[in-house]
């Protein structure tokens, strides 16, 4: 059966003990999973004229019109095109969606990523950490340790590091290096794995729009101070007790020690909105938050709630997002006026957000499941069935 590896980063993971939703690279899953609203991933709704859009070197923002799907023809996994036709026929026990032009297959175990045409351009790749490349970059795993390739799967950072973050558009990437009693590990590399600002953290959050939080050791006490960082090193925020990070447009995630909630503020401290536990970064002037009722909403950057409650809400992709306003209620697919776009029938649940215009939903049942594409119309583009029913 065909997987999904819903990738979810936690902003700050050092840092922060109550998840924001990640800002900068969600990528658009190819088969089963859902994205975001209460489970956690995200990567940014469009913009307040529906002008944001993602980068196309990450994975929300690959422009390969090419959908992982079942071949009904032999029960293996292809890939079909925009029409719902066969594109690429199926042959893999697990396929994903592209990204940077490439896509992670599988078969007997065996990992290989393919281009648009179907062919084999890298096999044996298990070692990788995720399926989906962002700015031509894919971390790997050797001995219990990390490293990077780049899209002609040559090595740009050697796997000798306890971790590194994901490539950005800014063109940085975290690492933490191990260093024997020494809690100072953490620094900046390029895209090609040169330094560019040396080990002098304690922890790093990725960058997002040219700034990133970063972790200290206070000197004095001993404790934990955090500042926020430009890509010289320089600060933005000097070293202090709060714990600050972008997510984006000016607007910063603060969290209490101590304290279950998280406040949005502005750079000078003007509390926005308190009593957060969870949300995404925001984008074109919207981002999603769980509020101290666990409802999900949409606010703006003033703080003000533009849409919701949403017992279960995902991010804007594509310019629709879905929403389910309590247990009972059908999934809808939203447009940032409220407007609905499409409605899901009962039992019947998204299992990716909208990516070039298609978005799969599945209907489960003890024996069976139904799984299908449809466009931002509600329009069935290509569907098939799991299970002894079929």
């Amino acid at each position: 059966m065909c997987h999904i590896m819903k990738k979810i980063w936690y902003l700050v993971a050092v840092i922060f003990a109550v998840t924001f939703i990640a800002c900068e690279n969600g990528p658009q899953n190819a088969n089963g999973g859902n994205n975001g609203g209460g489970s956690g991933n995200s990567s940014g709704g469009d913009g307040d004229d529906d002008t944001y859009v993602a980068h196309e070197l990450t994975p929300e923002g690959d422009k390969t019109l090419l959908w992982p799907a079942l071949d009904t023809t032999n029960n293996m996994y292809g890939y079909i095109n925009e029409k719902g036709e066969i594109a690429i026929p199926g042959r893999y026990d697990t396929a994903f969606s592209f990204s940077c032009g490439l896509a992670y297959t599988s078969n007997n175990y065996v990992g290989s990523f393919i281009n648009p045409k179907g062919e084999v351009v890298a096999s044996g790749m298990n070692s990788v950490m995720s399926p989906y490349f962002t700015y031509n970059r894919l971390k790997f795993v050797s001995n219990v340790s990390t490293g990077m390739l780049d899209n002609n799967f040559q090595v740009v950072i050697p796997a000798e590091y306890e971790g590194l973050g994901e490539p950005t558009a800014d063109g940085l990437i975290m690492f933490r290096k191990h260093i024997d009693f020494n809690p100072v590990r953490c620094g900046y590399k390029d895209l090609d794995g040169n330094d560019v600002i040396p080990i002098r953290y304690v922890g790093g959050a990725d960058f997002f729009e040219g700034i990133a939080s970063v972790t200290l050791q206070d000197s004095t006490t001993g404790g934990y101070l955090y500042a926020v960082i430009d890509k010289k090193g320089n600060y933005v925020i000097e070293p202090c007790e709060k714990m600050l990070a972008p997510l984006g447009e000016g607007i910063f995630v603060h969290w209490i020690p101590e304290q279950p909630c998280f406040d949005l503020v502005t750079k000078d401290g003007k509390v926005l909105v308190d009593g957060l536990t969870g949300g995404s970064c925001f984008k074109g002037g919207l981002a999603m938050v769980r509020k101290s009722d666990e409802q999900w909403y949409f606010i703006n950057k003033e703080g003000h709630t533009v849409l919701g409650p949403y017992e279960v809400a995902h991010d804007f992709f594509n310019g629709l997002a879905w929403t389910k306003a309590s247990p009972s209620a059908h999934w809808k697919a939203i447009d940032r006026s409220g407007k609905v776009a499409v409605e899901l029938n009962d039992n019947v649940e998204p299992e990716t957000d909208f990516h070039n215009g298609l978005s799969l939903v599945k209907y489960v049942q003890p024996t069976f499941s139904q799984h299908w594409y449809l466009d931002k119309e509600g329009k069935v583009i290509y569907r098939w069935m799991l299970g002894s029913d079929k």
